[in-house]
């Protein structure tokens, strides 16, 4: 009974910022009369008030909360090692990103309905586009899935069983099939990048920069002379990426190795009560 009042007592906690976000956001919606339509003003209110709530909650209740990870013994990352976890992260989303502009890979996307109307909602003027996707949600979502959801798994479950949970949460969290395996696979890295780090502020950067190239490729900024609809324009460029993400990938895994990267499980029962 105590191993499943610990399970229970962890998962309550790891998803309470994702539960209180989406109950922020539904009062707000029926609030404000909802008529079917995505309100950004709506959502940017809800992110404010959830990571309002989530900072003062972890003011209060931090160790009973995250625990005092500081003092465990984990692995710590140079700042040329994050920034190649960085890069390595923007890669990845740019390659997606410009995969799902090939003409066959588009139109299988097209058939996720919801991802449609979701990039539908998103496709608002570019300053309140870029202050959301860009500023926003990289600070809301990093804080509730890496700084509030992550810790508690790991102290459960072990690092990699944490990182892999943490980042299907992400997924699960975008509320479609597109989103969510883009978000599980940047999900991973991320996590990662918190575990060797032990600091949310890597993780916020590299969403930011994330999602930055995603909106540049979205908006087709890249100029006259390079226009992701040419198809042979479009595959250099997925070549380039690809080499990138590639040659990063070896250097993450080289630094990996160099920080015990087998992150082997340690896994440590959480059996007090968080609230």
């Amino acid at each position: 009974m105590g191993k499943i009042r610990s399970f229970f007592n962890v998962m309550f906690f790891a998803l309470f910022p994702v539960f209180l976000n989406l109950s922020v956001t539904v009062v707000m919606f029926v609030i404000s009369g909802y008529d079917g339509e995505m309100d950004m003003e709506i959502v940017y209110k809800s992110s404010l008030i959830t990571i309002s709530g989530l900072v003062v909650l972890n003011l209060i209740r931090r160790e009973k909360l995250l625990g005092d990870k500081e003092k465990e013994e984990s692995l710590r990352a140079s700042g040329r090692q994050l920034a190649s976890l960085v890069i390595f992260l923007v890669s990845i989303a740019l390659l997606i990103n410009a995969v799902m502009n090939i003409p066959a890979v588009s139109r299988l996307v097209e058939k996720d309905k919801v991802f449609v109307e979701t990039s539908k909602a998103l496709s608002t003027p570019i300053p309140s586009m870029f202050f959301y996707v860009v500023l926003m949600a990289p600070i809301v979502e990093e804080y509730m899935f890496r700084r509030m959801c992550y810790t508690p798994i790991r102290r459960f479950f072990g690092k990699m069983s944490a990182i892999f949970i943490s980042a299907l949460f992400f997924g699960i969290f975008h509320g479609n099939i597109v989103q969510g395996i883009y978000a599980f696979v940047l999900g991973l890295i991320l996590a990662y990048t918190y575990e060797v780090s032990n600091n949310v502020l890597w993780c916020v950067l590299g969403h930011m920069l994330a999602n930055l190239g995603s909106v540049t490729l979205s908006y087709n900024a890249f100029g006259y002379y390079f226009k992701l609809e040419d198809n042979a324009g479009l595959w250099l460029y997925i070549g380039c990426m690809a080499a990138v993400t590639i040659f990063f990938a070896v250097i993450v895994y080289k630094n990996a190795l160099k920080l015990k990267g087998d992150l082997e499980d340690e896994a440590t029962e959480y059996s007090d009560t968080l609230f």
